[in-house]
């Protein structure tokens, strides 16, 4: 009895490890207007787009269903994060932008900076990982 006790407790403390580790996990801020608020208070240029026209007018065909985009900048730092209406469209637009985030990543390693992008529940997003940490 002693022993299961003792396996129970030790599955149970890394299941909580675990769990703590995959909360903390790099992403900006799935609501845009705390996203673009984080980035104005770690002192970025932030332009953020929430209406329909702009953003049919400022992304290309290819993202669709789109609610809100933010790109921002401070120095060698800055970040593009794409808001949807729902996850499918994230997954759909993330995979049709796959193309511009290799080309993004070839330009950033050649200037020495490093581009992490991912797609995460309704957004995806890239950026360096400082301005991803800011956008939390």
């Amino acid at each position: 009895m002693k022993r299961f006790l003792a396996l129970f407790l030790a599955a149970l403390m890394i299941f909580s490890c675990v769990f703590v580790f995959a909360s903390c996990s790099l992403a900006p801020n799935s609501d845009p207007s705390k996203a673009a608020e984080a980035l104005e208070e770690a002192d970025y240029t932030v332009y953020k787009i929430d209406n329909e026209i702009a953003l049919k007018f400022y992304l290309p065909e290819s993202i669709n269903n789109c609610i809100a985009f933010i790109s921002a900048n401070k120095g060698d730092d800055s970040i593009s994060i794409f808001y949807f209406d729902t996850k499918s469209n994230a997954k759909e637009s993330w995979k049709a932008y796959q193309n511009n985030i290799k080309e993004l990543q070839e330009i950033a390693e050649k200037s020495g900076q490093k581009i992490i992008a991912k797609q995460s529940g309704k957004m995806f997003y890239c950026g360096t990982e400082q301005a991803i940490k800011d956008a939390q």
